[in-house]
C-alpha cells in the first residue's frame, strides 16, 4: 500500500479543469433564456437562466473539489519477471465520487488503459512486459467529473511504492544434460 509521497512533498501536479462539449450548450440556453427575459420580462425565463448558470458553476466547483487532496493507494506485487505482466491494484479510500485512474498517455506499455475507482471498489491496472529494473514509483492521471458531467477535473499524481518492485530476468532452465560416457 502506497500513499501519495512523503507528508512534506506529496508530488501533486497542478489541478486542471476543462469543460465538456455539453457545457457550451447549457451556457447558450442560459444566455438565450436571459435574453428572452430582457425582452418579455417573464420571471420563468429568468429562473431558467439563473438555475442553469448556477448548475454550471456548482458542477465546476464539485469537480474541482473532488480531487483537492487525493490519497491513491497502490498495492504492488512482491516481485516481477521481465517480459511478464505485472498487475497493480489502486484504491482511493477517502473520495465520495468515482474517479477515473489511468497511466499517462506517453507510457504505451500499460495493457489496461484506465479504470474507474471508488472508495469501496479498487481497480486493477496491468503493466505488460516491463523491462528489468527497479520500480520505485508510478505516475497516474486522475480524472473526476462533476455531478452533472459538465466539467472534468484532472490531476497527475506520483505514487511512491512502500517496497520497491524488483523486476528480474526470466528464470533460466538449469536442468543439466549429462553426456553419456562410452
Amino acid at each position: 500500500m502506497a500513499r501519495a509521497g512523503p507528508a512534506d512533498n506529496p508530488d501533486l501536479s497542478r489541478r486542471g479543469r476543462r469543460s465538456r462539449p455539453v457545457t457550451v450548450g447549457v451556457v447558450l440556453v442560459a444566455i438565450l433564456a436571459g435574453l428572452s427575459w430582457l425582452v418579455s420580462r417573464n420571471d420563468a425565463q429568468l429562473a431558467i437562466a439563473f438555475a442553469l448558470g448556477l448548475a454550471v458553476i456548482l458542477d465546476a466547483v464539485a469537480a474541482h473539489l473532488a480531487l483537492s487532496d487525493p490519497h491513491l493507494e497502490v498495492h504492488n506485487p512482491v516481485d516481477g519477471i521481465a517480459g511478464q505482466d505485472v498487475t497493480y491494484f489502486v484504491r482511493l479510500p477517502d473520495l465520495r465520487r468515482p474517479v477515473l485512474v489511468s497511466p499517462p498517455g506517453s507510457w504505451p506499455t500499460w495493457r489496461s488503459r484506465q479504470v474507474t475507482v471508488t472508495s469501496s471498489r479498487p481497480g486493477a491496472l496491468t503493466l505488460s512486459g516491463p523491462p528489468r529494473g527497479v520500480v520505485r514509483y508510478l505516475v497516474f492521471d486522475l480524472v473526476s467529473r462533476g455531478p452533472l458531467g459538465l466539467y472534468e477535473s484532472t490531476r497527475r499524481l506520483r505514487v511512491w511504492l512502500p517496497t520497491p518492485l524488483f523486476i528480474g530476468p526470466p528464470p533460466m532452465d538449469h536442468a543439466i544434460d549429462w553426456t553419456t560416457i562410452r
